[in-house]
């Protein structure tokens, strides 16, 4: 399997070549949180963590550098079992980690003989639980025109709605599956611009965003997001919860606007095998 290292350049599973480029020398901008359990997006996470898994059979944790991913050392430590993932971290340089303490609601990792659970194209993507899952911690956003983008497999569950809401005053931004009875996406979040695979969606409600999503592989691209439209969005932790047990593979999350083509840089990247 051959693993894309951020801007669509491969790299094999056993080596990281010297001098590549990778996605953060090449925005004008950089994201304030990207994150991946698989692609290097910055230079430094060849030898830094990008992971932290914890194995099932003894609930050890060990944290795993971009190369080391790329060589199946974290395979290996695993072994032939389930494992399931404590933090992914922010290559951005913000500390602005995906983590879960709560083993009964970690993203998992392997499945029971190992494997990485991953997207169609090959790149791991940890499932994510129903309801709570991983977070993020308060992120400080108060822009009125961020953005942000995913990557998601849906499998056979093609029907989404992305939103971000409150709940028990934290932050939930959220790809539900087959739900009959949310509210428009980014109800109270002002009027952002939704691509779904790079069609637009308009009027962005549940309806809409299902009728556009077709395929396992799904890119949600999300500009003009109002982060200052509920006071305790920048205060208050951000749970990213995939309604329906879905795959998340990348994330980028920016807090003012960035260019279309530093968001077509990160788009690339995230669909790159």
């Amino acid at each position: 399997m051959v693993l894309g290292n951020g801007i669509g350049v491969p790299f094999s599973k056993n080596a990281v070549s010297a001098g590549t480029s990778y996605l953060l020398d090449n925005l004008s901008a950089a994201p304030d949180v990207i994150m991946s359990p698989s692609k290097i997006f910055s230079s430094t996470y060849e030898t830094a963590a990008i992971i932290r898994l914890r194995r099932t059979s003894d609930d050890a944790e060990a944290n795993f550098t971009g190369a080391e991913v790329a060589a199946g050392a974290d395979l290996t430590w695993v072994g032939s079992q389930t494992s399931f993932v404590r933090y992914v971290y922010d290559q951005s340089g913000n500390s602005k980690d995906l983590d879960q303490s709560i083993a009964g609601i970690q993203g998992q990792y392997t499945d029971a003989s190992g494997n990485r659970i991953a997207m169609s194209d090959g790149n791991a993507a940890p499932q994510q639980i129903v309801d709570r899952g991983m977070k993020l911690p308060a992120l400080g956003f108060t822009g009125s025109d961020g953005a942000a983008v995913f990557r998601f497999n849906g499998g056979t569950d093609t029907d989404w709605q992305l939103l971000i809401d409150e709940d028990t005053n934290s932050i939930y931004l959220a790809a539900a599956l087959n739900r009959s009875s949310a509210a428009p996406s980014f109800g109270v979040g002002g009027a952002p611009v939704i691509k779904i695979n790079g069609t637009t969606l308009s009027p962005y409600n549940k309806g809409t965003f299902n009728a556009n999503v077709t395929g396992a592989d799904v890119t949600v691209r999300i500009t003009d997001i109002n982060w200052s439209a509920k006071p305790d969005w920048n205060t208050e932790i951000m749970y990213l919860t995939l309604i329906g047990n879905p795959k998340m593979s990348s994330v980028a999350l920016y807090n003012s606007e960035p260019s279309s083509a530093d968001l077509d840089l990160i788009v690339n990247a995230f669909e790159a095998t």
